[in-house]
């Protein structure tokens, strides 16, 4: 192989590798978005029973409800008022009653949606996946 046909195929290589990692970004980003609805790749914290009505949804982990809103009703605040959940992430998630990992300590299998138990009903303050 010489010079030039060595200097193609690497420059072929890291375009090739580099147009994977966009790729692979677009989709966790996309998924990263609080839009107010529980997206592929997100967990949801719903203010009401049986995933009814405003849900606070995320990516990876949120360690203190209290400093966000769900998005679609900003005045209302996550922290301790939630009553269920959909778990659409790949992998479990953990929910904490106290912010950064603090407090009564659960866990929510991958794709599982329900109610939470009277442990975290309106006790959720802060989750992450694992």
């Amino acid at each position: 192989m010489n010079a030039r046909t060595s200097r193609l195929v690497a420059t072929a290589g890291l375009l090739l590798l580099s147009g994977a990692g966009v790729l692979a970004t677009a989709g966790q980003s996309s998924a990263a978005t609080r839009d107010g609805s529980t997206n592929s790749g997100e967990f949801g914290a719903y203010y009401l029973q049986n995933q009814a009505s405003y849900v606070f949804d995320f990516a990876s982990y949120d360690a203190n409800f209290a400093n966000d809103s769900f998005p679609k009703a900003s005045s209302i605040n996550p922290d301790d008022n939630t009553e269920s959940y959909w778990n659409r992430n790949s992998t479990y998630v953990d929910v904490y009653t106290e912010s950064g990992r603090g407090g009564v300590h659960g866990w929510i299998p991958d794709g599982l949606s329900g109610n939470f138990s009277s442990n975290y009903k309106n006790n959720v303050t802060s989750a992450y996946e694992r």
